[in-house]
């Protein structure tokens, strides 16, 4: 699906409407993202060939079939100045309006850590977003942020597949900061980190 380069990937025709209208003369609705997230690009040009954007195929199962594959992590804070080699490698290009804040770690510690900043943030009349799961969006209930539960932790493809429109979501109810965190880096977790750093 169509967007703007800086915008959250739009997996339904509506987003597409938000971004892109005035700019196009006909948007095609074929039904809203099956994955959620953009595929994955791998550049078969190198020896040994490279991840350059995780996506919806885990990189394990990539693994399977090209057994030498890298993937190179994508650091945002070192740009390189060179046209990207793929869609997806600029720092802000799926970026809501809203300031993203990515917790790492272990589950629990970044938990309470998340729940720290979203009261801090309260007090400072900033308006808060909460991207969580089924299993932890109630320890965020009595923070005063707007919490989106995106599926299961136990369901990173769903996770996946939400991402995107919870940040719409957030993004339309004005938030100023969304706190989110990562669910590592091994299948989908490496693709859902990818769009949030």
């Amino acid at each position: 699906l169509a967007k703007r380069i800086t915008r959250p990937s739009a997996t339904s025709a509506q987003h597409v409407v938000e971004d892109l209208f005035n700019h196009v003369d006909l948007i095609l609705d074929g039904g809203d993202a099956t994955i959620g997230i953009e595929s994955t690009v791998i550049d078969m040009t190198r020896n040994p060939p490279v991840i350059l954007r995780p996506g919806g195929i885990p990189v394990e199962r990539i693994h399977q079939v090209v057994s030498e594959v890298k993937w190179m992590l994508h650091n945002p804070e070192n740009d390189d100045p060179t046209p990207p080699k793929s869609p997806g490698m600029l720092s802000k290009h799926y970026s809501p309006r809203a300031e993203v804040l990515l917790f790492e770690g272990e589950a629990s510690r970044v938990i309470e850590a998340m729940r720290h900043k979203s009261l801090e943030l309260g007090q400072d009349h900033k308006s808060v977003g909460v991207l969580s799961t089924d299993e932890e969006a109630h320890f965020f209930l009595e923070t005063g942020a707007r919490v989106i539960s995106m599926g299961s932790v136990n369901n990173l493809e769903k996770v996946a597949h939400v991402q995107f429109r919870a940040m719409r979501v957030l993004d339309n109810q004005h938030v100023e900061k969304i706190l989110v965190r990562g669910y590592g880096k091994q299948g989908l977790g490496a693709a859902i980190w990818d769009r949030l750093v």
